[in-house]
């Protein structure tokens, strides 16, 4: 069989591609296995295994211990529910305390950022004299029996010869219900700013 001077050249070039291949391998050999970069020890791992369990264990245990208190201070109604509730008892802390509140306005309710509750705001608005009345309310508000908490306060002075005060609270309670309950937000936002 006669070989043409084209065919050799092929042949000579294929060598040589051949050559560079097998060149390219030697010097650059692939792992056999699976790659171990980025893995733990074994050691490490039982010890990162042994902290979790401990870690569960513990917040277990808090959560069992923090059961009665959290039974003490939310409700397990709905938030729809406890609106007209709290409204009432505003009520009567206000006639209480000798305070007229002029509005209640509920807002919604928001579900905790641990998503095991919710909180159900109301803004109270009211004008009363700062000693003893205006106090007395927000004591009462506070009371660690009761289950109310006030989350902001704006007091202004209305008339300095009355010694009378403007006041706009922000009253929460709590629910282990999430029906009907928004999303919670990190930051301390005014109603009037959209989240979109």
């Amino acid at each position: 069989m006669q070989i043409n001077a084209r065919e050799k050249k092929l042949m000579v070039v294929a060598s040589v591609i051949l050559v560079l291949i097998l060149i390219f391998n030697f010097l650059t050999p692939s792992s056999s296995g699976p790659s171990t970069k980025g893995m733990v020890s074994l050691q490490k791992a039982k010890e990162g295994t042994d902290l979790n369990r401990r870690n569960e264990t513990r917040l277990a245990r808090e959560v069992k211990d923090l059961d009665p208190v959290i039974d003490t201070k939310a409700f397990n109604t709905s938030p729809d529910q406890l609106v007209p509730t709290t409204i009432r008892e505003l009520q009567q802390i206000a006639a209480k305390a000798g305070v007229h509140i002029r509005e209640v306005k509920p807002i919604r309710p928001k579900l905790l950022a641990s998503t095991m509750g919710s909180s159900v705001p109301l803004e109270v608005h009211f004008l009363a004299p700062f000693q003893p009345n205006a106090m007395k309310f927000l004591y009462y508000l506070e009371d660690p029996a009761g289950k109310m908490v006030v989350d902001k306060l704006d007091i202004s002075s209305a008339d300095p010869r009355k010694k009378t005060v403007e006041v706009s609270a922000q009253v929460s309670v709590f629910t282990r219900n999430t029906a009907g309950a928004g999303t919670s937000d990190s930051g301390d936002k005014s109603n009037a700013t959209s989240t979109k």
